[in-house]
């Protein structure tokens, strides 16, 4: 004897026809919502942007900033002329192709690649982990001023 499948319920048909079309509907909504210009803010209420208010202390010393001098080698030169440039940073590589990034006389720093005059007869002449060294562009012999940056603050974890 041969028998046929029972059809569903009537109202089970209806459930999951019900909760297809809801899972439609707020798929609908969600990439309506997602449109460009498409704001939930009423139109009488003025757009407003939170203010970004930054910490420049505490963003200089994250990225390695200290406010003292850089400590400059004594034989390197007077500290007459050693007082005048701060290391700030530097960007070094392989090829000696980097820069630094130099305060001249209290002002602000600049960036200076190597080769690029920094103040009336300096020229930074090399750059290399943390410490870039300035000299006479006219006399490339010369042993210069080597400035070196604020050593790292050492951190300890419990």
């Amino acid at each position: 004897m041969l028998t046929t499948p029972q059809a569903p319920p009537i109202w089970t048909v209806r459930f999951f026809t019900l909760l297809l079309a809801l899972a439609a509907g707020a798929c609908a909504a969600y990439w309506w919502l997602k449109l460009p210009g498409a704001d939930l803010q009423s139109a009488g209420a003025p757009a407003t942007t939170p203010a970004v208010i930054t910490d420049v202390a505490a963003v200089a010393s994250a990225l390695g900033y200290s406010a003292k001098a850089a400590p400059v080698p004594p034989e390197a030169t007077p500290q007459a002329t050693s007082s005048r440039f701060t290391l700030l940073g530097v960007v070094a590589d392989t090829r000696n192709t980097g820069s630094a990034l130099i305060a001249v006389d209290g002002q602000a720093a600049k960036a200076f690649a190597v080769g690029a005059l920094v103040a009336p007869g300096w020229a930074v002449k090399s750059v290399q982990g943390r410490s870039a060294t300035l000299a006479d562009p006219d006399t490339p012999q010369s042993d210069g001023l080597v400035l070196q940056m604020a050593p790292l603050p050492t951190v300890t974890l419990p």
